[in-house]
């Protein structure tokens, strides 16, 4: 009997607790969608951890980025890719003058590999980009800058979608879940200030901030072991 009540009582709050999810991600999503952004002088340096990527995609990405508005710097870190040579031949070697190539003798992980471009980034904002994203809004970063102009906010999360998605079931299903974290979790979160992960293929944070947290960030430890998974997640809660 207590058992059953338990499950209940789980039961309805679980419902709850989406159900108010929905309402306030909708009301964040129509508060967004009718607020205007607006222009800054914000510089920002843009940050691309790259480990065995393919050329391809990452030629889109860096292209993607150097696109944007407002960039003074794309700093890309390759983290011991096997395949290096290959990415020099057929990325490094054509990259816009705004970008930097940091080249490290070994995999070092994510954390570090971003580390690396922290410290020598000069940008009043650090915007984290994984090696596969591709940023189609041409004003994307222009528009997490905008939201800096509120000087209680220290990171900001865009919204991140799946390119592939019409792929397969399991394409779908990913960016259905990926529409959820987004315009869903992050949204209700949104409203009330506190988001809890700044997504890390797209994010943008205070550099002062970054650099006070750096070296917490890199040495987060679970059982002795430095992590490599949720820096997304760590970053953020750092802030």
């Amino acid at each position: 009997m207590i058992f059953v009540l338990c499950f209940w009582i789980y039961g309805v709050l679980s419902l709850a607790h989406i159900f108010l999810q929905i309402i306030f991600g909708m009301l964040e999503n129509k508060r967004v969608d009718v607020r205007e952004w607006v222009s800054t002088n914000y510089s920002s340096s843009v940050i691309v951890p790259v480990y065995k990527e393919d050329p391809t995609i990452l030629k889109q990405c860096i292209q993607s980025i150097v696109n944007q508005n407002g960039i003074v710097e794309v700093i890309i870190v390759d983290d011991g890719s096997p395949n290096r040579q290959e990415l020099v031949n057929q990325v490094y070697s054509q990259l816009d003058k705004r970008c930097k190539v940091i080249y490290l003798p070994k995999n070092v992980g994510k954390r570090r590999a971003q580390k690396a471009a922290f410290d020598i980034a000069t940008g009043e904002f650090f915007v984290t980009v994984d090696s596969d994203t591709i940023l189609h809004d041409t004003f994307a970063v222009s528009k997490l800058m905008s939201r800096f102009t509120d000087s209680t906010v220290g990171a900001v999360s865009g919204r991140v979608a799946v390119e592939n998605r019409q792929r397969n079931v399991l394409t779908r299903l990913i960016n259905w879940r990926y529409w959820m974290a987004f315009n869903q979790e992050r949204a209700a979160q949104s409203l009330f200030g506190v988001v809890m992960c700044c997504s890390g293929p797209f994010s943008a944070y205070r550099a002062t901030v970054v650099k006070q947290v750096a070296e917490e960030y890199v040495t987060q430890k679970f059982l002795g072991q430095e992590c490599t998974f949720g820096d997304d997640r760590h970053l953020t809660n750092l802030f």
